[in-house]
């Protein structure tokens, strides 16, 4: 069935799609499952988007390595982040500690939630979408959630029964009780961001 296909069949027959049809379409399927519904996706984003998450990246997954406190997930990497409707929900980058990752090969989406994600926020993405899509991560039960705005210099960290707390350029990114000890002065990973 081509991706065409796929979208009228849903839309036709007004129903939601579940997380495990979602896992049987074509790797190449350009839509994401969010509450049960198929919806685009955004267009690519920059080489400026992409260095900057390997580079934040790099220096989480170094971290987790070092103190072998469990696995590290690259962007895109599906979990499953809301049942009944379902989600499906890809960050920039996961963590799941050494307790809880999944033992043996493993099919599809994610099942286990990770402990922390990283979203980088990009051109493209809505204030209200992003804002959306972190709250679903806390909801499902991620227990860090952090939310880089390149354009603005600042990190938003989200937390269960905490209000959000935001980092500017001088401040530092913190790996609270979830990664204890990681640090890293936000500035470091930042670069300029070409004007729109």
């Amino acid at each position: 069935m081509s991706e065409s296909e796929i979208v009228m069949t849903a839309a036709t027959q007004r129903r939601l799609v579940t997380v495990e049809e979602f896992e049987k379409y074509p790797r190449d399927f350009r839509y994401n499952l969010v509450e049960g519904e198929l919806v685009p996706m955004p267009p690519a984003a920059g080489p400026d988007h992409g260095a900057l998450t390997s580079d934040l990246s790099f220096e989480l997954t170094a971290f987790v390595k070092s103190n072998g406190l469990g696995q590290c997930y690259a962007a895109e990497t599906g979990f499953v982040a809301q049942r009944n409707p379902d989600t499906v929900q890809a960050p920039d980058w996961a963590f799941i500690s050494r307790d809880r990752v999944p033992k043996g090969p493993t099919k599809g989406f994610g099942r286990v939630v990770p402990d922390a994600v990283l979203e980088v926020r990009s051109p493209d993405d809505s204030p209200k979408e992003v804002e959306r899509k972190m709250r679903r991560w806390i909801d499902a039960g991620v227990k860090l959630a952090w939310e880089l705005n390149p354009k603005m210099g600042i990190l938003t960290t989200y937390r269960p029964g905490i209000e959000t707390r935001t980092v500017d350029s001088d401040g530092e990114i913190d790996g609270e009780d979830v990664l204890p000890g990681f640090s890293l002065p936000l500035k470091s990973i930042l670069r300029p961001v070409a004007n729109d």
